[in-house]
């Protein structure tokens, strides 16, 4: 995932290097000697205020910018790449009141405990009462598992390079979890 913020505040030839990238998930880099292309699949994910000032078409707020001026902006982001956005939302300003109401706060600290702490914690947990080897062989299905989620949860289907990808971290660390608890050989 490419997160961009205040995406027009990028300069334009930089925004428009990236419709090849998101159109055919390749980047091409090329140079007098020939040309290289790496796989470049990602998903793009931008915000921005709808003028320099943040305050155009807010209800509350009376914009700063000149006359043209927010118009102008959004027009720094170019259409061919706005087309290849596939969800576009405009937001309205939250009130500060809004995010500082306690349920809005307690959401957000039980998203912060249940994706971060609670793992992180019961990881610990488990490297504390579980062999080396059998913790190892946990952690390398790991991936395993986010991609099986990602499949089941978001629909996520991966190319068969990122499978592989994904079948030889489980590999190798199960094989490293295994010969780290073979006996040693027997000294002379």
């Amino acid at each position: 995932m490419l997160f961009l913020d205040e995406l027009a505040e990028f300069d334009r030839p930089t925004l428009d290097a990236l419709r090849q990238p998101l159109e055919e998930g390749v980047l091409m880099i090329a140079r007098a000697h020939g040309h290289v292309r790496y796989p470049a699949r990602f998903q793009l994910v931008a915000a921005m205020n709808p003028c320099r000032c943040g305050y155009a078409n807010d209800p509350d707020m009376q914009c700063r910018c000149s006359t043209g001026d927010p118009d102008r902006y959004v027009r720094r982001v170019s259409g061919p790449l706005i087309d290849r956005l596939d969800i576009q939302i405009e937001m309205a300003r939250v009130p500060v009141a809004e995010l500082l109401d306690p349920a809005v706060l307690g959401v957000g600290l039980g998203v912060a405990m249940l994706s971060s702490a609670i793992p992180y914690s019961l990881e610990l947990e488990a490297l504390r009462r579980l062999p080396a080897r059998v913790f190892g062989v946990l952690m390398s299905l790991e991936p395993a598992m986010a991609t099986l989620a990602g499949f089941v949860v978001l629909g996520e289907v991966l190319g068969a390079r990122e499978i592989a990808a994904v079948g030889l971290v489980v590999v190798a660390s199960a094989g490293a979890a295994r010969s780290a608890g073979a006996a040693p050989p027997a000294r002379d």
